[in-house]
């Protein structure tokens, strides 16, 4: 089914009866289109009443300036600025806010947010679903989000997606060079991946605008991997092809794509996980795949690091414990007042830290590409998996370790316990809702000409043996209370110290179970 291509005419929205005031989000990475496609909506709005939320890292908010000198807002309609922040997280309650008030106005028939690039749409969407316990009840009972539009820039989104960089490296890098209106394009230390980000725009959309069709039909090979992929990502999103942003107003506004249903399963892991349903098999043609592994026993934590450090750039991610809080608060407290930490550290890196860390840059560049040729070679191309693993030492045995890999970079996050495991419909919601779940390992694989036996035989070889569960459970009776933070097996991973991870989660007998994925 190709994707759905423009008239040459525009189809006029229609306004629905009074009710919540429909929101549309328009999401996307810098430089896709994002401004253009308001700029389009304006021109083309037809009588329609268009309150607009501009939203921008930087102190100034140059997205909503090159609105305004369009002329296109007239002098009834109101564009909201929100910038020096991200909607997705330090503006969040500014958000909720200026909706509220805008929708209650009865003024406007839609209101479209333009978030920054480097925002995350869940996190915007969670917002409809907040309560600031003021009385007023929640905002979707005043304005609803309507539809979800993250638009790609067809031209560089296999560079994103292989990128190894960090948000605050791509976009603001600490060089003396950089100018400041690039470095305020990103707050400081973002660590968010690149890769990470894009797929999270992409696989939360209802609808996918791949944008700059002028450059991908050039490379009809391009062309179609990409549009593949992104339905690998997001088998239900709406993909709309464009040039210049241009599309049908009727494909983004008005359309009551988004529901709470919709959004627990619109990413494209969580939808093979939990329905065992297969991709569109036109996804076929362009050897893009997809598939589970599921296995009942841990894995060996030094067996598994290797696993992964052998295909992946693998970044652990835990919470930070009660020393590096004293170290950080002591290191605040030693540091002159009045001087802003960030600039002290600018002032201090010596142009010699600044070779190394490019050089440093430069080593793991050259490693992902080693690695990236053996990832081809043994497992196929893999650009996506996420699930959760059980690591068979004692200190992790009751709790879940969160999976996350797009690109080069997989990064391991300990999730909570087993005994509370989220719930797959209550993940946008803020009261949210667990259920107990058996430890096991689960992790989606989507990627091109994907080797599943191979990736099924090398994480089976992680798999703890019977003799090694036995030697497991024997440490663990040894070492009692103690085995609670106890590691084991040689395990390389950083600890997990989430204090409230629930220790009676996972039952070693578990571990007696048969040998069968």
């Amino acid at each position: 089914m190709a994707p759905k291509k423009k008239s040459t005419t525009q189809a006029k929205p229609q306004v629905p009866d009074r009710g919540p005031v429909p929101v549309t989000l328009l999401s996307g990475f810098l430089g896709a289109g994002k401004t253009t496609l308001l700029e389009h909506i304006l021109k083309n709005r037809e009588g329609l009443r268009c309150a607009v939320i501009v939203n921008d890292m930087a102190e100034i908010n140059i997205d909503a300036s090159l609105v305004k000198g369009t002329h296109l807002l007239q002098t009834q309609e109101k564009m909201v600025e929100l910038h020096n922040g991200c909607i997705c997280c330090t503006l969040r309650e500014d958000l909720l806010v200026e909706l509220r008030k805008l929708a209650l106005s009865n003024k406007f028939d839609i209101i479209v947010i333009e978030s920054t690039g480097i925002a995350e749409p869940m996190q915007v969407a969670e917002t409809f679903f907040m309560d600031l316990k003021d009385g007023r009840g929640l905002l979707n009972q005043c304005a609803r989000l309507d539809n979800c539009v993250t638009v790609v820039d067809g031209s560089t989104f296999f560079d994103l997606l292989k990128s190894v960089e960090s948000v605050t490296e791509k976009y603001a890098p600490p060089s003396s060079e950089g100018s400041a209106e690039t470095t305020a394009l990103v707050p400081d230390e973002d660590d968010r991946n690149i890769s990470h980000l894009l797929v999270d725009q992409v696989e939360f959309a209802n609808v996918v605008i791949l944008n700059k069709m002028d450059l991908l039909q050039k490379d009809p090979e391009k062309l179609h991997h990409t549009l593949s992929t992104i339905r690998t990502l997001n088998p239900t999103a709406k993909i709309v092809t464009a040039v210049k942003s241009q599309v049908e107003l009727t494909d983004i506004l008005f359309t009551e794509n988004f529901t709470e249903t919709y959004a627990f399963k619109a990413k494209g892991w969580m939808h093979d996980l939990n329905s065992g349903e297969k991709h569109n098999p036109e996804t076929l043609e362009y050897g893009i795949s997809s598939f589970v592994y599921r296995h009942s026993k841990p894995f060996h934590p030094k067996r598994v690091y290797d696993f992964m450090v052998r295909y992946f750039l693998l970044q652990e991610i835990s919470e930070p414990t009660e020393e590096d809080v004293q170290r950080a608060a002591e290191a605040d407290e030693a540091r002159p007042n009045g001087e802003p930490h960030d600039e002290e550290l600018a002032r201090k890196r010596s142009r010699e830290e600044e070779e190394e860390e490019q050089r440093e840059r430069q080593r793991v560049l050259s490693e992902n590409q080693s690695r990236a040729a053996t990832r081809l070679e043994e497992i196929g191309n893999v650009f996506r998996s996420k699930g959760y693993v059980w690591i068979g030492s004692p200190a992790r045995l009751g709790s879940f370790g969160e999976w996350n890999q797009a690109g080069h970079l997989l990064s391991l996050s300990v999730g909570g316990g087993w005994g509370m495991f989220p719930e797959t419909a209550a993940k946008i919601r803020d009261d949210m809702k667990f259920i107990e779940k058996a430890p096991c390992q689960e992790i989606v694989f989507i990627g091109q000409g994907l080797k599943k036996d191979c990736i099924t035989q090398a994480l089976d070889a992680c798999v703890l043996r019977d003799d090694e569960a036995t030697e497991l459970t024997c440490v663990m009776e040894a070492a009692g209370d103690g085995a609670k933070t106890l590691l084991h097996f040689g395990d390389p991973f950083e600890p997990w110290t989430m204090e409230d991870v629930d220790g009676d989660g996972g039952e070693w007998e578990d571990v007696e179970d048969d040998d069968d994925v």
